[in-house]
């Protein structure tokens, strides 16, 4: 078993501590974050499995379980080999992506564990995040069987992201003193490393020539012109050119700095095209116009990571399995990435609605939000935006259905034969397994991941965006026994009961009686009175159609309609009211130019540009107009709380109000209020 420094020590005080060890007590001896350690334990678990050791949680105290002759084999290996030097997890998948940009045969695995001294199981895990954002960048990594692992794409692409990459964990004092040194040792920095130091002593010697042209304002940018030259070096010896481009205006000047750079390099052994001189030119000109060719602060790969581990942080705490479903987990990658690199306007610190309500009926959701995101992330976030998170968690819990018995997809070469061997024996062997689909490779694209608790393979499924077990088709040796464990694991991790959703406490039943007579003919009343209407929206902007909404507002609803029209477009220019994935915004004021409380939906000629919740720019089509006056009961702020977090609550709620009609959208809403008022009496009940 190959470990680091750190996972050998996690392994002894473990071993040292066969009744369990604390969390806290853990992260107390080994001076780290919890954020390390959940990394560092989802790292050890396939090693371990691999000697039938399973690492536990049983009431909060970790525990290393397993046959007595793994133990002790264990206890053997980690007095006998030392632990490896580790490369910290936010540098590893950059380090992956830099070794594979600069070579062109496969790389095996094992090479790249042994270059980077982690274990071959952390290398496959760090892959798929590689490949993630590699292929964002048009760039695909492709695993051989047998052979190993490796990238293609157009080569001034693969040369722009491996530049940026080897720039941004670059140090500008260890990248020149390396440079200054008469030895031949290395510079410590992995990145720096990576090039041989003759090619980056030559550009930099012929790139000092061009400083009274460049105005290099850093090192930084000077670094990037070094790194620039010796990749072009190192790849054209190679026999890699780039592919044919065209020239950039005014691109003769910078040819010209690109010929004079490579007279001084004196390289006979590569021959100059025209392609690279055009090439090189038009990242000169870039970089001269202040244009990066490659974001520095680049970190989609740690982004990647960091989220998967935030989604698992908040799983384990709830009990919920979140990590099921990809969509999800890309699409919360989309957006905190975007939050870390500023490439979005942060909300406002500022009361949302919709997402205080969620808050109030997702407590124990948003406190592990919030506590997943400190151990997860250094970012401060305010409450908006921890509650816009939340908005993520609670749409996808609300779009999945409550788990009653396991459900297996297993993936097969054929989907015939060796994969109805497999089902049937997991059926009959691993009770808590009640439902078997078999699919062949060829046919994931057509079904929903998320449906699935376990996913079991005979194949290797590089790139997959789900967990899963591999297997032979016969489940032989000690693959049963590891793969009941791994159930039972699972089980005991997100029970049928989650913790996620827990109603509101009541220590008097009848007053929860009182309260919900209040409610309910109010929420009758609004629904009565709620209308479906179309608004001739073509050509107006968003102040012109808050207008026309306002004026079709009853007059008994409304005492001064300019008043209501100003407060909207004031709440407006305060925070977006755009729901996020739909069509749909939800207009809301409460001030005393409301006589009465009024829910309406208003259908849009023309869809308008909005801003949504989390900043994206959506075209909405339909517009959720709530008002309520300045003096709201309580029993009406319930019933309108209910009905702005009840929108969010899933894909199919959300479709539901982009297109659904009046009377489809009120049986909705009694629905979920009576689903509600079901929850509190039974809390009462309980209390009572």
């Amino acid at each position: 078993m190959i470990v680091t420094d750190r996972q050998k020590r996690i392994l002894q005080i473990l071993l040292e501590n066969e009744d369990g060890i604390s969390l806290a007590e853990v992260e107390k001896r080994l001076e780290t974050s919890r954020r390390t350690l959940y990394r560092e334990f989802g790292l050890l678990r396939p090693e371990l499995a691999k000697s039938d050791l399973t690492l536990t949680n049983k009431k909060g105290y970790l525990q290393l379980t397993g046959p007595d002759e793994s133990i002790a084999d264990l206890r053997g290996e980690l007095k006998e080999s030392p632990g490896q030097g580790e490369m910290k997890a936010e540098d590893r998948g950059n380090a992956l992506a830099a070794l594979l940009l600069l070579k062109d045969e496969p790389e095996k695995i094992i090479a790249l564990a042994d270059e980077l001294g982690v274990s071959e199981a952390t290398v496959q895990a760090d892959l798929a995040a590689v490949a993630e954002s590699l292929a964002k960048y048009q760039i695909e990594l492709k695993r051989t069987k047998g052979l190993g692992v490796q990238v293609s794409g157009k080569e001034s692409q693969r040369r722009r992201i491996l530049n940026g990459i080897l720039l941004s964990e670059s140090n500008d004092y260890v990248f020149f003193s390396y440079l200054n040194k008469e030895d031949q040792a290395k510079s410590g920095n992995f990145f720096i490393d990576l090039l041989p130091k003759k090619d980056l002593l030559k550009c930099w010697q012929a790139v000092k020539d061009l400083l009274s042209v460049f105005n290099f304002e850093t090192d930084y940018q000077l670094i990037e012109l070094i790194l620039l030259f010796a990749i072009s070096l190192d790849r054209q010896r190679q026999g890699k050119s780039v592919e044919s481009m065209a020239a950039k205006p005014d691109s003769l000047k910078y040819q010209g700095y690109v010929y004079q750079i490579f007279a001084k390099l004196d390289v006979p052994e590569v021959t100059l095209t025209q392609n690279e001189v055009i090439f090189l030119a038009n990242q000169m000109q870039m970089h001269e116009d202040q244009r990066v060719p490659f974001d520095s602060d680049d970190q989609e790969v740690l982004v990647n990571l960091r989220v998967g581990q935030f989604i698992q942080d908040v799983s384990d705490q709830v009990q919920f399995d979140f990590s099921k479903n990809p969509a999800f987990s890309r699409r919360l990658q989309k957006h905190i990435s975007a939050l870390l690199q500023h490439s979005v306007k942060r909300l406002p610190n500022v009361r949302i609605e919709t997402l205080s309500q969620l808050t109030m009926h997702f407590p124990q959701l948003y406190e592990a939000i919030t506590a997943a995101w400190k151990l997860d992330f250094s970012e401060e976030l305010n409450v908006a935006e921890l509650q816009l998170l939340l908005l993520y968690f609670a749409n996808e819990y609300g779009s999945r259905q409550p788990r009653r018995n396991l459900s297996a997809l297993v993936i097969c070469d054929n989907g015939l034969g060796t994969s109805a061997i497999l089902a049937a024996r997991l059926q009959k062997e691993v009770p808590e397994i009640k439902q078997v689909k078999t699919a062949r490779a060829s046919g994931l694209a057509q079904l929903k991941l998320e449906d699935y608790d376990i996913i079991f393979s005979t194949l290797d499924l590089p790139g997959f965006p789900r967990e899963y077990h591999l297997v032979s088709p016969l489940l032989l040796g000690g693959e049963l026994d590891r793969v009941k464990s791994e159930v039972a694991s699972y089980v005991a991790k997100y029970p049928e009961k989650s913790t996620v959703q827990q109603p509101c406490r009541f220590k008097n039943p009848a007053a929860v009686l009182t309260q919900l007579v209040g409610e309910s003919a109010f929420c009758q009343q609004l629904l009565q009175q709620m209308t479906l209407q179309p608004i001739g929206s073509q050509g107006m902007d968003m102040n012109a159609v808050l207008s026309a909404i306002v004026t079709a507002v009853p007059d008994e609803y409304v005492k001064d309609r300019l008043e209501v029209a100003q407060r909207l477009k004031k709440r407006l220019d305060l925070a977006p009211l755009g729901l996020p994935g739909s069509h749909l915004a939800l207009l809301h004021t409460r001030t005393r130019a409301v006589s009465k409380c009024f829910f309406a939906i208003y259908d849009l000629a023309e869809p308008i540009a909005m801003t949504a919740m989390d900043q994206s720019k959506i075209m909405v089509k339909r517009q959720l107009l709530l008002l309520a006056p300045e003096d709201l009961p309580e029993v009406s702020a319930n019933v309108l709380g209910m009905i702005s977090s009840f929108l969010v609550m899933s894909d199919q709620t959300l479709q539901l109000f982009e297109s659904g009609n009046c009377q489809e959208i009120a049986a909705a809403i009694a629905q979920q209020y009576l689903g509600q008022v079901t929850q509190r009496l039974n809390q009462a009940r309980g209390q009572s």
